[in-house]
């Protein structure tokens, strides 16, 4: 390749084409550009994204004119420039790394592939709406997510058809029906009607209560109070017999 870049540069220089110091040879292409069709008709964007930095800097020779208006300003050429210092394939570089996903920016498709399987699974748990979190829910629907994203929306099709799937099922669906079948009875038992006979601590029919303090206890009872009430009326002398409480013998006692 080297030896044929320097028989290039002496066939341009022989023949005149030199521009801005620079020798060049012209190359002949198709000069087509590639037409997808989408339901839709238009030119590639990935051959103006690549002919984009001559674009910039003054080089429009492969513009094509629904794309570029600046073809008769005579603009000054700046590639020739830029190439001497290895700068412009710096520049088509970082250009390149655009052209590459020329097709996901037609159809405005995200290159994000986390968050193109963040949004299967939440068409698979239906978003926030419902709590999936427990009993391995929410698992089972990023597994089916996953296998969506992997294999396609028809990835359940071939497992169905398959014989141990449909004994697993069918086993899901018996174990399913038992379920429904003793909440059932549960609810039964539970209607049925209680006892009817009445509680002997409550209602009309409840027996005496009890009586709560000995009667022994009650007549004590009763001798104390009168005492103090026969106290109470001799308050004056119960204060003049109680004066000088640290030295009166009834404190004490």
């Amino acid at each position: 390749m080297k030896k044929a870049a320097e028989e290039g540069r002496k066939l341009a220089i022989a023949e005149g084409n030199i521009e801005n110091g620079v020798p060049y040879i012209t190359v002949v292409v198709d000069g087509g550009w590639a037409k997808r069709s989408y339901g839709h008709g238009y030119s590639s964007m990935s051959g103006d994204l690549t002919n984009l930095p001559y674009h910039i800097f003054g080089s429009h020779d492969s513009c094509r004119d629904v794309v570029c208006t600046r073809k008769l300003n005579n603009e000054e050429n700046l590639v020739g420039l830029l190439q001497e210092d290895h700068l412009f394939e710096e520049i088509q570089k970082c250009v390149d790394n655009v052209v590459r996903k020329a097709d996901w920016l037609q159809k405005t498709v995200t290159t994000n592939y986390a968050e193109r399987y963040m949004s299967l699974i939440t068409k698979f748990s239906g978003g926030k709406r419902v709590n999936y979190t427990t009993g391995g829910s929410y698992q089972r629907r990023c597994v089916g997510a996953a296998l969506a994203y992997n294999l396609g929306p028809s990835w359940h099709l071939a497992l169905m058809n398959k014989l141990h799937l449909n004994k697993f099922c069918k086993r899901r669906e018996q174990l399913r029906l038992q379920k429904i079948e003793s909440r059932k009875k549960l609810k039964a038992r539970r209607r049925q009607p209680q006892n009817t006979v009445s509680d002997l601590h409550y209602g009309p029919n409840a027996q005496d209560a009890l009586p709560d303090l000995p009667e022994e206890f009650k007549s004590n009872m009763a001798k104390k109070l009168a005492e103090l009430t026969k106290e109470a009326g001799n308050s004056v002398e119960i204060e003049r017999q109680t004066t000088g409480q640290h030295v009166n013998p009834l404190w004490l006692w």
